[in-house]
């Protein structure tokens, strides 16, 4: 869930930890009471002549998919993106008489070979997990400031750059001693028009982007435990449910 992409630096939370440091206190579900199950399963298929790696993985993902559930209930569904990311798939690598299941949202890297709209992306799953400080929205790609001034807004727009937005400080240079609003230009999400997101709502009932001084920031996103949670409710039912599947294959071997 809290794994590291490659290529970029690991965040470090309040806590001192990075997000993996601080996930691996909570993402191991025991598995103890399968084990002996696990052993027969493995004796029967190689008395049968055939592996156990292919129904040990997939008992593990039954049981993983058990907790993947409770952890989409246990997220706020603002567009929807973090919900459609998650996934359980088998492990990486593969080994004889061992069954690996993986589940968590999807971190992707190389996004122009990935399609959002079905998929969906994760990334920011650790955000939603473990929290932030206080912010300030980025320049890039579709999270911008839209300044208050009409013509810095011009400005902006007329200003070659090499063909990159530009980044904070190129843009607060430009735009020194006004406010901005900040929200997506170009997202379409309607959730972001009806007060969620970096829209909120006015007092006439109408809704606006956030409006930020120069320098300023925003509130601070608590953290959720979603993941955490999932797994503190899920891991004895999930338990239960990979000992069903494990005797559900034995069955086939005798």
């Amino acid at each position: 869930m809290a794994v590291q992409i490659p290529g970029t630096t690991p965040r470090i939370l309040e806590s001192g930890l990075t997000g993996s440091q601080a996930a691996s206190g909570f993402v191991t579900v025991q598995t103890a009471g399968a084990r002996d199950f696990a052993r027969e399963l493995l004796r029967l298929a190689t008395r049968a002549g055939v592996g156990a790696t292919k129904p040990l993985t997939e008992s593990a993902k039954k049981a993983t998919r058990y907790v993947m559930d409770l952890y989409r209930e246990n997220i706020s569904d603002v567009t929807g993106n973090l919900r459609r990311s998650v996934t359980v798939r088998a492990g990486k690598n593969s080994y004889e008489g061992v069954g690996i299941a993986v589940g968590g949202p999807a971190h992707v890297v190389a996004g122009k070979e990935w399609d959002v709209e079905k998929k969906a992306a994760g990334n920011h799953a650790w955000l939603v997990e473990f929290g932030t400080g206080r912010r300030r929205a980025g320049t890039q790609g579709r999270r911008t400031y839209l300044n208050v001034h009409q013509r810095i807004n011009g400005k902006m727009s007329r200003v070659p750059n090499g063909g990159q937005p530009f980044n904070n400080k190129q843009f607060e240079r430009m735009g020194r001693g006004y406010y901005f609003l900040m929200g997506s230009s170009n997202e379409e999400h309607p959730e972001r028009r009806s007060g969620r997101g970096a829209f909120v709502k006015t007092s006439d009932g109408k809704t606006r982007p956030y409006t930020l001084g120069p320098g300023e920031t925003y509130p601070a996103m608590p953290a959720s435990h979603a993941m955490q949670e999932a797994i503190r409710r899920g891991s004895g039912p999930a338990l239960g449910v990979l000992i069903a599947e494990i005797k559900k294959h034995m069955q086939a071997f005798k």
